[in-house]
């Protein structure tokens, strides 16, 4: 009863828990439990249309403290760091609906979904990721008609020729729309 009240409140309170599930592990009074939110929504991680090219780039730190046992100064003072200059990447994803409901999760957090996917890199950035160098072109939104989804998720997910090229930005698409399931697209 207790672990279902935790599940309630937590899926309640938290969209990323809604979302992308958690565990939560217990301890106390000789009774070890735990329990579990499965998250209704799969992101897989993304992977790179095209071969990337890989720049190192090496530095020198302003200034180098660190002395050997010798009296010398540490050699630590390079530091590497890599750079992608282009690239485009691709992922995909999946709500199920049968864990929506039982996490409670809304159209409304999904509309929260959306832009987030779509402003993932806004505010995000770092010396190799100077801000505005990344972002997400395009999210495509299928909603079915049905619980079980009116086709497979990889039919649905081919329906996308998602192609490399070498000018910004970086990809084209040619949809092939199944009947009666069009996606919304979202940009930037």
């Amino acid at each position: 009863m207790i672990l279902k009240k935790i599940y309630d409140s937590t899926c309640k309170k938290w969209i990323d828990i809604r979302t992308f599930g958690q565990v939560f592990p217990f301890k106390g009074a000789g009774n070890n439990l735990s329990t579990n939110v499965r998250g209704c929504m799969s992101l897989w991680g993304a992977t790179s249309l095209d071969v990337i090219d890989v720049q190192e780039i090496i530095s020198i730190k302003s200034t180098n403290l660190n002395e050997t046992e010798k009296g010398r100064k540490d050699s630590a003072s390079f530091f590497h760091r890599y750079m992608v200059h282009k690239a485009a990447y691709v992922t995909y994803g999946s709500i199920y609906c049968q864990l929506a409901e039982k996490n409670n999760f809304t159209e409304e957090d999904a509309e929260k979904i959306h832009q987030a996917l779509i402003t993932l890199f806004e505010g995000d950035a770092a010396a190799m990721r100077p801000a505005g160098t990344m972002n997400v072109q395009k999210v495509y939104w299928w909603k079915h008609n049905c619980k079980t989804g009116q086709y497979p998720q990889i039919k649905v997910f081919k329906t996308l020729d998602i192609q490399p090229q070498k000018e910004y930005p970086f990809f084209t698409v040619t949809e092939t729309p199944l009947p009666d399931l069009t996606p919304e697209v979202y940009t930037l």
